[in-house]
């Protein structure tokens, strides 16, 4: 009896280790977010820059609004998003958090398939937040790079046009 608890327990043990490696296994963009590109209407994106200088504290955003597919921002902003690694979070298997880690630059692409809406939001080095109409709240993706939410900044600052100028 002991041997056979012992096997099953062993059974048990290598069976949550394989969901474990399958459930963040790396993946695309694509896959992460569950779009289709073909039915993407349109898209958009946001940066917000928090500073601090001498203890008064300033935020600064920038938007990227009306991208629609074929054009040259959007179609270099999905090649950003597309070179980037996406493994899900066991994270996702736990009740929500109230309680993020954050940096001061959040970066968010939206992407519209009709009315229905997709968001990635990078406000944490190594961290997306991916909400999608095909399930019910944010799911939490560790990136590669880690510094995604600095790179997607960047790219909307770029391109973009700032809110307070």
């Amino acid at each position: 009896m002991k041997k056979w608890s012992l096997r099953l327990l062993c059974l048990a043990a290598a069976a949550a280790a394989v969901f474990c490696l399958w459930y963040t296994r790396p993946q695309s963009f694509w896959q992460a977010t569950g779009m289709d590109p073909e039915n993407i209407t349109g898209a958009s994106g946001y940066a917000l820059v928090s500073t601090t200088d001498a203890g008064a504290t300033t935020t600064q955003s920038c938007f990227l609004d009306a991208l629609a597919p074929g054009q040259a921002d959007y179609e270099a902003m999905l090649e950003l998003l597309e070179g980037t690694t996406y493994r899900a979070s066991l994270q996702n298997l736990l009740p929500p958090s109230s309680s993020h880690a954050a940096d001061s630059v959040t970066a968010t692409a939206a992407f519209a398939l009709g009315d229905q809406l997709v968001t990635l939001q990078a406000a944490a080095p190594g961290t997306v937040l991916v909400t999608s109409f095909q399930w019910e709240g944010s799911r939490v993706f560790s990136v590669s790079p880690g510094d995604l939410n600095q790179i997607l900044a960047d790219f909307v600052q770029q391109r973009g046009t700032w809110a307070n100028s």
